[in-house]
């Protein structure tokens, strides 16, 4: 596979976010809302829509939008750390059921939000009709982050703990949007960088934001909400991107194919020439 600038190796790439200082500033204008207020969002059964957008125009978007949404902040903060494995089979099912486009598919992860050291291991399932459910158990002790819960995944899916591998690590900062009138959530992504835990190989997208717009399925109201519109405004469009996919292929996991993600591969290689 051949390597674009976008995929340059992370020692040299330079964190755009540090470059972006209006970004705190736009940030200051949203009203802020706390997790209570945001449980009513909490949508463990919903409908994803994402995009991969350029990260300097992420300013100019959140102002467009800014009386239209809430910002999640929690003691100050509004920007939090996230850090989350991936879980495969020793040669790729579940990364290869994504690539085939088999339309009931699932990932399984880990994911610890760093701020407050809480950790979760979730099963994030897409049926066929493009409907989300995420299936989530907390845990206290802190090792659980590399071995899957056997009970949460023998409950869920039939597949024995046994076989699952750690397979890539995801470390990213992310802002949480609130519709103020109805029940939509939007995350976006930044400072997004792969690792490869089999052979330490590191890729980071620091010029990129990664939008995603969750919604009840039934609320077809906010299907093309404000965020929607200034998106394809902006001539931006609904993608599939995955980052288990994607942390795949960009830290040169050997043997994938992946001819099915050359749209993904391509759309970020534009974003970044915008």
């Amino acid at each position: 596979m051949n390597t674009s600038p976008l995929l340059a190796s992370s020692h040299e790439q330079q964190s755009v976010f540090n470059d972006v200082p209006s970004l705190d500033f736009c940030l200051r204008k949203f009203d802020k809302d706390t997790l209570v207020s945001q449980e009513r969002a909490s949508l463990l059964n919903r409908i994803d829509d994402k995009f991969v957008i350029d990260i300097h125009q992420l300013t100019e978007m959140l102002a467009a939008i800014s009386n239209e949404y809430s910002l999640l902040e929690i003691q100050g903060k509004s920007l939090f750390s996230y850090e989350t494995f991936y879980y495969d089979t020793h040669k790729f099912a579940l990364y290869n059921m994504h690539h085939s486009g088999k339309k009931n598919r699932f990932k399984i992860r880990t994911r610890r939000y760093l701020e407050s050291n809480r950790l979760y291991h979730e099963i994030k399932i897409k049926d066929n009709k493009g409907l989300t459910t995420k299936i989530r158990k907390e845990h206290r002790e802190q090792e659980r982050q590399h071995h899957f819960d056997r009970e949460l995944l023998n409950n869920t899916l039939n597949i024995e703990s046994e076989k699952l591998e750690p397979k890539i690590k995801v470390n990213y900062k992310r802002l949480t949007l609130l519709n103020k009138t109805s029940n939509q959530r939007v995350t976006i992504d930044l400072n997004i960088e792969f690792k490869n835990i089999e052979t330490q190989y590191t890729k980071q997208l620091n010029n990129i934001a990664i939008i995603e717009i969750k919604r009840d399925r039934e609320n077809h109201q906010i299907k093309y909400s404000s965020i929607h519109r200034e998106l394809k405004n902006r001539g931006y469009r609904k993608t599939t991107f995955s980052k288990y996919c994607m942390g795949c292929l960009l830290t040169n996991t050997k043997g994938l194919k992946h001819n099915q993600f050359k749209t993904n591969l391509l759309d970020l290689s534009k974003t970044l020439s915008h």
